[in-house]
């Protein structure tokens, strides 16, 4: 899975969790990444099914939806 962070700093510390479509919760991870890098998550241990990415940074909330085959 790649996505790519664009903010006004440098670097921003994420908070990163990915819920299966039951809505539970199986990955998280905190981490301080670079804006504007492509930045990857490792989902090889997840089975296939419909899961939704969720990032924070500081007050802001992303959600996406992604299918692993």
């Amino acid at each position: 899975l790649y996505y790519t962070l664009t903010t006004g700093d440098s670097y921003q510390t994420v908070s990163l969790q990915i819920h299966d479509a039951a809505g539970r919760l199986v990955m998280a991870a905190d981490r301080v990444q670079r804006t504007g890098a492509i930045n990857t998550v490792n989902t090889t241990s997840l089975p296939s099914g419909i899961y939704y990415l969720e990032l924070k940074m500081g007050k802001k909330k992303y959600l996406r939806s992604f299918i692993k085959l």
